[in-house]
């Protein structure tokens, strides 16, 4: 099971860039990555139909579980990804 999800706009170069650099920086591969607008965000969307606007960098803790969390002031997550 994938305990985050980092979903993002693939025609941002911000975000294409934030990607890049948590994959450089990732060492254990458990974060995993989907476009806004994929399936993947669809599903999201439909949990938290709150968010269908947001076309930001959104962080997905725990998917597809009670426990999902979603994060759009998501900086504050890199720790983690520094900490991997």
């Amino acid at each position: 099971m994938t305990s985050s999800v980092l979903l993002y706009d693939g025609h941002c170069g911000l975000c294409n860039g934030t990607v890049r650099f948590i994959l450089q920086r990732e060492r254990l591969h458990t974060l995993e990555f989907a476009p806004i607008g994929g399936d993947f965000f669809r599903g999201v969307i439909a949990r938290h139909p709150e968010l269908r606007d947001m076309d930001s960098v959104m962080w997905v803790d725990a998917p597809d579980t009670p426990a999902e969390r979603v994060a759009v002031r998501w900086l504050h997550y890199l720790d983690r990804v520094a900490a991997i």
